[in-house]
């Protein structure tokens, strides 16, 4: 049984979408408790990322076992970790700037947090359902758990069909879990799941300035197949780099916030689950 759910919103503080529906909206599922958290609100009332470093990368067992000094991001890790230590699911919020849509993200490998997706896409069709195994994001911490990215949004904004798209995405994952327990069989059908297994960057010089930016070809293809010969990145002196290597379905084309990490895209294998 899933009894108490924990909804944050923030973690990222330029990405509004989130923190406005922990601020101003309440989920209501009969027999469940659910909280909203905001996750780093002084992040966003300076509309930054964050403020010394990215909380969403402050949840590995060494960053928490560690509790000496502490940056403002680390220090807001300890605290949520002590929050869902009896939280039975977490939720995440955020948002991309890359064309993506609904989707959730699964960070560990859970036969019922894999059934709850499922069953939240027969809600809500337009959900696609990733695996990004092991990276310590928040809902790493949690017994179980799921993150709600959707997009395109701009940072430092809120937009109609945006805000609108997560909210039925969270509603989605109640509705699915309030089946679970109400004994329910969920997620018994097979569908499409887009599993991580590589992070490409973009052409860099000499200096590890980057060299080259995303071909007008690859932009709002997410979940599309990448081909080898493809168009993919162009110089700035205008010379087309097409694709020799990369196939897949890349996801997160071109997010603003990956060109900090040296990420262009993120690759991921279609399979049936």
């Amino acid at each position: 049984m899933i009894k108490k759910i924990d909804i944050y919103g923030g973690t990222h503080g330029n990405e509004w979408t989130g923190m406005h529906i922990v601020k101003h909206k309440k989920f209501l599922k009969e027999d469940i408790e659910i909280f909203m958290h905001e996750s780093n609100a002084e992040a966003f009332k300076s509309n930054k990322r964050y403020l010394d470093v990215d909380l969403n990368r402050c949840f590995s067992p060494l960053d928490l076992e560690n509790r000496g000094e502490k940056n403002r991001e680390q220090q807001k890790a300890l605290e949520i970790a002590d929050q869902i230590k009896d939280s039975d699911f977490v939720i995440d919020l955020h948002t991309t700037t890359s064309d993506m849509g609904p989707t959730l993200i699964i960070t560990k490998k859970d036969d019922l947090i894999l059934r709850i997706c499922k069953k939240a896409q027969e809600y809500y069709p337009k959900i696609k359902i990733i695996l990004e195994y092991g990276d310590p994001y928040l809902v790493s911490l949690a017994k179980r758990g799921v993150i709600i990215e959707v997009g395109p949004c701009p940072q430092g904004v809120v937009k109609d069909i945006i805000f609108d798209q997560s909210v039925l995405c969270v509603e989605a994952v109640l509705s699915a879990v309030k089946d679970h327990n109400e004994g329910h069989e969920i997620g018994e059908l097979e569908t499409d799941v887009f599993e991580v297994f590589e992070r490409v960057d973009y052409p860099r010089n000499e200096k590890q300035e980057i060299a080259a930016y995303l071909h007008n070809h690859i932009e709002e293809k997410c979940f599309k197949l990448l081909k080898i010969g493809e168009p993919l990145f162009k110089t700035f002196h205008g010379e087309v780099i097409h694709n020799v290597k990369y196939e897949g379905y890349p996801i997160f084309i071109n997010e603003a916030a990956y060109y900090e990490k040296g990420v262009a895209f993120v690759l991921t294998r279609k399979r049936k689950a």
